[in-house]
């Protein structure tokens, strides 16, 4: 992995729609925290990692322990752009690329982000977003490409229009940025929208108007991209989890009835 590369993991969020006190990354889902899960996808990539916590921070600082990651505190929670703008402060200059990961995402593979990476640098782009194609897209952000098949915007679910409903190419949270140039754009965010929030997705749009180069690297399994908005969806996580885990416990040999 290139060095001048850092793992930003967002995880200050509380997770509102799961109906608890507690903060969404600290829910468990195979036996182990959400944000656990993802630390360990990232472990392999042997990168310097960025934890922005917010909500029950103290609760979540001795889980990043292990995995030798930096606590960065996001207060006030003010939206995805918010977060990275507050991990861009604290990284060092030297990180001139940035791969950016939610801490709910606990199916992540660490062959996939490393592709991700891969194909942001190779194509020497802005932004690269990981995306899926699904056959219900309900709930998730939609990518718009260009005839060129670069990425145009990532629309969140609530911003968009009739005629985009049917699209289904998905936004999975999962991005690479060249900092400087997001950087560029981060002070241009507004929270001109239904959360009040400064929303991360907004920069692909600011990104592309700029002139920058915008990719997307296509995810060949889509339970990768799952994560935990309710308490079905963090169910159905621990299901998947614990069936990866017996598939690869019965590949080694082991007889599971």
């Amino acid at each position: 992995m290139a060095n001048d590369t850092a793992i930003v993991i967002l995880a200050a969020g509380k997770g509102t729609r799961l109906k608890s006190a507690r903060a969404k990354v600290l829910h468990e889902a195979g036996g182990l925290p959400l944000l656990v899960h993802v630390l360990r996808s990232t472990k392999p990539l042997r990168l310097p990692t960025a934890v922005v916590i917010g909500h029950q921070a103290k609760l979540i600082e001795p889980l990043l322990k292990p995995f030798a990651a930096r606590a960065v505190l996001q207060a006030p929670q003010l939206g995805t752009g918010h977060a990275l703008r507050v991990a861009l402060d604290a990284l060092p200059r030297r990180f001139r690329h940035l791969l950016v990961i939610p801490g709910d995402a606990p199916l992540l593979r660490p062959e996939t982000l490393a592709a991700l990476l891969k194909t942001h640098l190779s194509q020497q782009a802005a932004a690269t977003v990981l995306t899926a194609r699904l056959e219900n897209p309900q709930g998730y952000g939609r990518i718009l490409r260009a005839p060129s098949g670069e990425v145009e915007a990532v629309v969140e679910q609530s911003a968009l229009r009739p005629e985009q409903m049917e699209l289904r190419e998905v936004n999975s949270g999962v991005y690479c940025f060249a900092r400087e140039k997001l950087a560029a754009q981060l002070p241009r965010l507004t929270r001109a929208n239904i959360h009040r929030e400064y929303y991360l997705t907004d920069v692909f749009a600011l990104l592309r108007a700029a002139g920058e180069k915008l990719v997307a690297y296509v995810t060949g399994d889509n339970e990768e991209i799952l994560a935990a908005n309710t308490p079905g969806e963090l169910a159905l996580l621990d299901c998947l989890l614990r069936r990866r885990k017996a598939e690869a416990l019965m590949h080694a040999g082991v007889t599971i009835y």
